[in-house]
């Protein structure tokens, strides 16, 4: 009974760490997914279960590290793409002879409220 409750258990914390990472709460995700590894270790079978279900909790765990580096990678590419725009037209004010703040404030072009 105890190795169908700690099944139970952790499979619970498995669904709730996909829909964790489905909506990129992977703190969160890799939470749930850790305590899916206790409540398999808890279950009172020398370590049968959590060998078992290792392999899929496992994968599950590197999906959401890799997903939460790559969304890490992506905003910091938008980041330098935004900076690179915003040098990109303070030489063209440079070029027109416009002043770059006053241009900004004026148009709100290139403000660090887009970012």
């Amino acid at each position: 009974e105890k190795y169908a409750e700690a099944k139970e258990a952790g499979q619970r914390f498995v669904m709730k760490a996909s829909a964790a990472y489905s909506k990129k709460e992977y703190a969160t995700a890799l939470a749930h997914v850790q305590a899916a590894r206790d409540c398999y270790n808890a279950a009172g079978d020398d370590g049968k279960l959590a060998r078992e279900e290792e392999p899929m909790v496992g994968n599950l765990y590197a999906v959401i590290l890799q997903q939460q580096e790559m969304d890490a990678r992506w905003a910091k590419l938008v980041r330098i793409k935004q900076l690179g725009d915003l040098v990109k037209l303070k030489k063209q004010a440079d070029a027109f002879g416009i002043d770059f703040e006053e241009f900004q404030r004026v148009t709100g072009e290139g403000s660090r409220s887009e970012a």
